[in-house]
């Protein structure tokens, strides 16, 4: 039988002035100044602890004085009781705070605060609407996500984490070592790496998927991960779930940019051909040894879905695949002159890019313009 190493946690009413000063000693400015602590419930520990498992900071965990699973997991006494059932507002430690799991705040709104006097340690810490402090270091094991734009996570010292996400979230820290950063919003951190691809999408940046566990496609699947209490990072031996054609199959028929998705030792012919039918700009994602002289032909088709420039699509073409008939099928669905060699591109096929897209009279060769400008004027009168 496993021995529970959950500190012993007490539960405090802040009703006695002499209580609530020596309490507000541990509380952040933010509850000191805003928030009304007489008759409040917290749980507390005036030294460093432990927690074993993982800590829900969301009161739909049960955060009431008389939810006998929430107090066993904070290993309350049954003599420590109060006279009524009430909500407790939050959990201090005066020290450092140790998890052999995870701090876990889903809801983006609101949960219960979590002040830590010291530093703490856990495998992953998430935060969303709760008030988070931590006055020490912060050592996380696997993942740091800040999520949504209520509550706040505060490092007073150093942030020591894998990855580090922040989805539009008050986080801060005053250093970070050992990580790769996702921020949202621009930063001058030059370990910030990319959340939009090129065409300014947010994404999970590429530099972050190959650390993740193949399950992780869409930015939502980090969160509902973790606060499953689950591992997501290959380092750490978190497993893929073994998925099979069909899955995304469905995923590409959804949103052909799916396709960026795909694992590329999972990507078939099949679910190429059918993401740059619906799409031709999804040729982008399709790994150079599968695109086919009949896929790239494909990619410019204004047949599919979203057909507005699909002669754009001719930059996604290798090189060596394309040919003046090529260039001549993607002007005509609208290209620019830049995606076209300069050793296939003459008069004929730049006066067809123009015919068909009037802005790139301003980006043909000079030796062409003025030609091509009296042959428009004429055309016109």
């Amino acid at each position: 039988m496993a021995v529970n190493r959950t500190s012993s946690f007490q539960l405090i009413n802040l009703a006695d002035d002499a209580d609530r000063k020596y309490f507000q000693t541990f509380l952040p400015k933010w509850n000191c100044e805003h928030v009304e602590l007489k008759n409040k419930v917290f749980a507390f520990y005036a030294d460093d602890a432990i927690i074993d498992g993982h800590l829900w900071l969301d009161f739909e965990a049960g955060w009431m004085t008389n939810n006998l699973a929430w107090r066993s997991s904070l290993n309350i006494a049954e003599d420590n009781s109060l006279q009524k059932n009430c909500r407790v507002s939050g959990l201090v430690v005066t020290g450092s705070l140790s998890l052999s799991g995870s701090v876990i705040n889903k809801n983006g709104n609101y949960g219960p605060s979590l002040d830590v006097g010291g530093g703490i340690h856990a495998h992953n810490l998430i935060g969303g609407g709760a008030y988070i402090t931590v006055i020490g270091a912060a050592k996380i094991d696997g993942v740091t996500f800040a999520h949504y734009n209520d509550g706040s996570l505060s490092i007073g010292e150093e942030l020591d984490c894998p990855v580090i996400i922040n989805e539009g979230h008050d986080l801060s820290f005053k250093s970070h070592r050992n990580n790769k950063v996702h921020i949202d919003g621009d930063s001058s951190d030059k370990k910030i790496i990319s959340n939009t691809d090129d065409d300014g999408n947010t994404v999970i940046p590429k530099k972050l998927r190959k650390d993740l566990i193949t399950d992780i496609v869409e930015w939502d699947d980090v969160l509902v991960h973790l606060c499953e209490g689950k591992n997501i990072l290959l380092s750490q031996g978190a497993k893929s779930s073994l998925k099979n054609n069909a899955y995304w199959l469905e995923r590409i028929n959804r949103d052909c940019r799916n396709l960026a998705k795909v694992p590329e030792e999972e990507i078939t012919a099949e679910l190429c051909e059918i993401a740059v039918k619906q799409g031709g700009f999804a040729l982008q994602y399709v790994p150079e040894k599968m695109k086919t002289l009949a896929l790239c032909e494909s990619a410019l088709d204004i047949s599919s879905r979203w057909t507005d420039y699909a002669g754009a699509n001719l930059q996604y073409i290798p090189s060596k695949m394309i040919t003046k008939e090529l260039c001549y099928k993607a002007a005509r669905a609208i290209t620019c002159i830049k995606f076209i060699p300069k050793k296939i591109l003459d008069y004929d096929l730049a006066y067809e890019v123009v015919k068909f897209n009037s802005d790139e009279i301003e980006n043909i060769p000079k030796e062409y313009k003025k030609r091509m400008l009296l042959l428009l004027a004429g055309a016109k009168t």
